[in-house]
């Protein structure tokens, strides 16, 4: 059993209940912008993008902004939390840890969750980065939080650890709520819908845990060698997610069973998708974006890269937006895939953009965070 130590503040011991409720659709709150980890944007990008700003932060960033108000929140190698003005990139404040931070931060009202390599999972505030609570885990922290309704309505946090274990806290006080082992590392960040958390695991299971208790509801295997390092998006009461067993499939939450599954001969898939009414989009280590009818999973276009994408895509409108190993920040039609503009960061992206009120967020393995939109 791993031992769960907890560091809690003054602050986080006095901090008014916080209630789990969607922040406003113009932001980005969360890793893939919702609970349910669909990754699409509001609005409408610009018909011409250009760099409206950048700044280097670190040597290298594999962390996805989230965007709230006029904050940019953005992890990376140098251990810190970054976070910057959204309208020309100036520091507004940033918080270190041990360790170099993969994970996407979280947003809830005030305050800020992060997990870190160092096994820590925080909670600091918003406005100026003031550490609020800390609890450790038995190993690093690669995946993003999720938020949770908990009794009440009262926020919690799910984040899962490399230690095999799911972790679920009052948001507020960090006091934990529930544990919930797998039988090897958790990679992807949390999934959260209809009141269950949604998760796969290295252990090559898909787990479904009820978000009050922390029980499993289901424990959905994918086979030898399908071990699941990707995030799961969720609609319709169906988990679409890849795996290293060179599929990526759509699975029935109620039931367990495929609906179908997109496979390839010699290629797995990391990337989380994009999933609307009637596609799924997500990249490939075939260095492809693909798109698929959701009903179905037919192929609809496939739009080739030089290197494989593991990055998420986000659908804005008619649009795709998404990073490649390759070092372009591209933008393609939701329904060709013609390429419509890229950008070459001269570094692979690894991980995924934020789109907020016409502006694309993405920070690159060269340690830079950048912001596209319309020309001034």
């Amino acid at each position: 059993m791993i031992r769960l130590l907890l560091s809690t503040a003054l602050m986080g011991l006095l901090a008014p209940s916080l209630r789990a409720v969607d922040s406003p659709s113009r932001d980005w709150p969360v890793f893939r912008g919702d609970a349910a980890l669909n990754g699409i944007a509001s609005g409408e990008l610009p018909d011409a993008l250009s760099l409206l700003w950048s700044v280097e932060l670190a040597p290298s960033i594999a962390s996805s902004p989230v965007v709230v108000g006029d904050q940019v929140l953005i992890g990376a190698d140098d251990a810190k939390l970054h976070c910057r003005h959204l309208e020309d990139g100036r520091e507004i404040w940033a918080f270190e840890t041990g360790d170099m931070i993969e994970a996407a931060p979280l947003v809830i009202d005030e305050r800020v969750f992060v997990g870190s390599s160092d096994g820590f999972f925080y909670a600091v505030a918003l406005h100026d980065g003031a550490p609020l609570w800390k609890a450790e885990t038995g190993a690093e922290i690669l995946g993003s939080a999720n938020r949770l309704e908990g009794p009440e309505g009262l926020a919690r946090v799910v984040v899962g650890s490399y230690d095999a274990t799911l972790y679920c806290y009052d948001a507020a006080t960090g006091t934990p709520a529930w544990t919930y082992s797998t039988e090897d590392r958790i990679n992807g960040s949390p999934s959260v819908l209809d009141g269950q958390v949604v998760i796969g695991g290295c252990d090559t299971n898909l787990h479904v845990v009820s978000g009050e208790t922390g029980d499993v509801v289901k424990k959905i295997p994918m086979g030898n060698a399908c071990h699941i390092a990707a995030s799961s998006g969720l609609k319709d009461g169906h988990a679409y997610f890849g795996h290293h067993g060179n599929a990526f499939v759509s699975l029935s939450l109620e039931t367990g069973e495929l609906a179908w599954s997109y496979t390839h001969p010699s290629q797995g898939f990391f990337s989380p998708p994009a999933i609307g009414e009637e596609f799924v989009v997500f990249g490939g280590r075939d260095k492809r974006l693909h798109c698929l009818a959701r009903a179905t999973g037919e192929v609809r276009w496939t739009h080739p890269t030089r290197r494989r994408v593991d990055s998420a895509p986000v659908v804005c409108g008619d649009r795709v937006v998404f990073g490649s190993g390759d070092g372009l920040v591209r933008v393609v039609d939701l329904a060709d895939g013609e390429e419509i503009w890229s950008y070459d960061l001269g570094r692979p992206v690894i991980g995924s953009p934020a789109v907020v009120r016409g502006r694309i967020l993405v920070g690159g393995s060269d340690g830079t965070l950048y912001c596209f939109g319309a020309s001034p």
